[in-house]
């Protein structure tokens, strides 16, 4: 079960009913949007992950793949959320 709590939402000085999973992740969305914008300020190359290639993007604006990812085993196996897994 997910817990929720009521949290003042900066944007509208109202109390609403939030998940602690909505909150870490909107939170993450923050933090991360806040270091894109500073590593663009300073110059510093992105890394990040589309599909299933790690893409590095430079201060100028040049995108280059860095390497492809394979798939794991987990999704080749068609692993569903709530399966059991059992160890030997």
């Amino acid at each position: 079960m997910v817990k929720t709590r009521k949290v003042k939402i900066k944007s509208k000085n109202r109390l609403y009913k939030v998940s602690e999973v909505e909150i870490l992740i909107k939170s993450a969305k923050a933090a991360s949007q806040k270091a894109i914008v500073e590593s663009k300020e300073l110059g510093l190359s992105i890394s990040y992950i589309k599909g299933n290639k790690l893409i590095e993007k430079a201060s100028n604006g040049t995108v280059k793949i860095i390497k492809e990812i394979p798939k794991s085993e987990a999704i080749k196996r068609n692993l569903k959320k709530g399966s059991k897994l059992c160890l030997k």
